[in-house]
C-alpha cells in the first residue's frame, strides 16, 4: 500500500513506523530513521489513502508508462 501526500510525494506504507501530530503538522516517521511531513491529520491521511492497494496505475506511473492523450 502507498500513502499519498499533498505535495505529490508517495510513501510505501511498509516503511511507516508512526504518525505523530505536532504543531499543526503530521510527522511521518519511517523505518530508516528519516521523516516526512504532511499538513493532513493522521485521520485524514488514513481516509485519503484507505482502500488503495497500489494496483496497476501506480506501477505504470512509476515505470513511466503514462502517455498523455492529445
Amino acid at each position: 500500500m502507498f500513502m499519498f501526500l499533498e505535495y505529490g510525494g508517495v510513501i510505501l506504507m511498509d516503511r511507516v513506523v508512526a504518525l505523530v501530530r505536532e504543531g499543526g503538522r503530521t510527522k511521518i516517521l519511517l523505518s530508516d530513521n528519516s521523516a516526512a511531513e504532511s499538513g493532513f491529520t493522521p485521520r485524514a491521511l488514513r481516509a485519503r489513502n484507505s482502500g488503495f492497494s497500489g494496483g496497476q496505475d501506480v506501477k505504470k506511473s512509476l515505470e513511466g508508462g503514462w502517455k498523455e492523450k492529445h
